[in-house]
């Protein structure tokens, strides 16, 4: 199910730690004056990017999962302005939205380095883990809300829960195992990283 999204979370992982190596070398010779404004910035660059990789991982999934190929309106539901949209949405998972966190983790990358004397690798590094988690759950999301309106615009009128059957499923996730809910009616997802997805059920005729 997640195959898409796994290899664009590596894909974004890699272009963050290159960033990161830029980051590190250039907010080390700023004066706190120009310490924001270089974190912002350069986080509004990686937003931007992830921003583009998230969408062509949006029209993959959906064109995977789109069945249909009568409706010419269908193929271009997923645009820039469909993955803006869900990037300035909450995530039920997390209750944040993507665009806000964003900004919000350039400001804490600011103070960080302002109230560190010599940052060290490892204060980059952590920050960099916490831009990898937020966007790697982002990149979850973004699959299953593509996937959701595939199967919208392919007339699925009701889905059943599909729990991962591994050591790391929750008891909440395991309880919804198997059952079938109305597309519009599908519970949210409880924590971060779940990886629990949905399949369309066919109709009896």
């Amino acid at each position: 199910m997640y195959e898409l999204t796994d290899k664009t979370i590596q894909r974004i992982n890699e272009r963050i730690s290159r960033k990161f190596a830029v980051i590190r070398r250039k907010l080390a010779s700023f004066d706190e004056i120009n310490v924001l404004r270089y974190a912002r910035e350069a986080y509004r660059e990686l937003y931007q990017e992830f921003e583009e990789m998230l969408l062509v991982l949006a029209e993959e999934t959906y064109s995977r999962f789109n069945s249909s190929r009568l409706n010419s309106e269908m193929s271009n539901r997923i645009d820039r302005e469909w993955i803006l949209s869900k990037l300035d949405s909450i995530d039920p998972a997390v209750k944040y939205r993507f665009s806000s966190e964003i900004e919000r983790m350039a400001e804490r990358l600011a103070e960080m380095v302002e109230s560190t004397e010599t940052p060290t690798k490892k204060d980059f590094d952590t920050e960099m883990k916490k831009l990898s988690l937020v966007v790697g759950q982002e990149a979850i999301f973004i699959t299953d809300e593509a996937v959701i309106q595939a199967y919208k615009d392919n007339g699925v009128k009701k889905v059943r829960w599909m729990t991962v059957h591994d050591e790391k499923r929750c008891g909440y996730c395991w309880s919804l195992n198997g059952r079938i809910f109305p597309i519009d009616e599908v519970p949210d997802k409880p924590h971060r990283n779940c990886r629990c997805w949905v399949v369309a059920v066919k109709e009896k005729v």
